[in-house]
């Protein structure tokens, strides 16, 4: 006598609930990924506008004492220079970051 080829119902009814089980999990690790995603975005943009705050607190007190020490304000000057371009950068820096939040998820598949 040969043994059925079918397997018995209730090894059906528990890989289907591996598999939901496992989906769910699935589910859920990809939410916890884009949650963390966000939360480092959110972030970094956090740090990124401080920065760009500190350079511009920066560049305010240094126009200021060149023009209390009566000196002209030329932007060719190194500490101008670096300041407007670290400026700059941050201004690109944040604007990327808060696009890339705005995308939302990533997708994984």
């Amino acid at each position: 006598m040969e043994a059925p080829k079918t397997p018995p119902k209730g090894k059906d009814f528990w890989d289907d609930i591996r598999e939901t089980v496992r989906d769910g999990a699935r589910e859920i690790r990809n939410l916890g990924d884009d949650l963390a995603r966000q939360g480092r975005l959110r972030m970094d943009i956090f740090q990124t506008e401080r920065r760009l705050k500190s350079a511009h607190g920066a560049l305010g007190e240094l126009v200021y004492k060149l023009l209390s020490e009566g000196k002209p304000i030329d932007p060719a000057e190194t500490a101008v220079a670096e300041l407007t371009a670290r400026i700059r950068y941050y201004s690109d820096e944040l604007s990327r970051l808060q696009q890339d939040l705005q995308k939302g998820p990533e997708s994984n598949e």
